[in-house]
């Protein structure tokens, strides 16, 4: 059975799902044209897959995916601070600079919830092929 702290993750994780989702249009319709639509389209079909996929195996239990979350996340909490993330208020709209903050709190909390001991555990169990009871994702 998943602990308390996985399925904490899991839930948060689908909540991440969707905001990168709203994320994406509101860069796609309302950021400057850094990239062509189209480009930026791809980059975000890239992006989400390589989310998705992630997020996958971390439902799976496989320890590598929980570490490039981890690897990805402290990357990009080390972008956003270089560029100045969140982007002040009045960067495309006060509710964006509101989102993208509510975005960093909650992949820091999935990414606590991860490496408590808890799913420290479970990961191990799973790695070790002592899950006992399937569990199904």
């Amino acid at each position: 059975m998943y602990p308390n702290t996985i399925k904490a993750a899991f839930v948060l994780l689908l909540v991440s799902i969707i905001t990168a989702v709203v994320s994406i249009s509101i860069d796609f319709y309302f950021a400057p044209p850094i990239l062509s639509k189209q480009d930026m389209a791809v980059f975000s079909v890239i992006t989400m897959s390589i989310f998705l996929l992630n997020v996958y195996y971390i439902c799976k239990g496989r320890n590598w995916a929980r570490i490039l979350w981890l690897v990805l996340f402290v990357g990009g909490i080390a972008v956003a601070l270089l560029n100045g993330a969140p982007p002040p208020p009045h960067h495309i709209s006060g509710y964006y600079f509101y989102f993208e903050s509510f975005q960093i709190v909650l992949q820091t909390a999935i990414t606590i919830l991860l490496f408590l001991p808890d799913s420290n555990a479970w990961f191990a169990q799973r790695a070790s092929g002592t899950q006992g009871e399937r569990d199904v994702v």
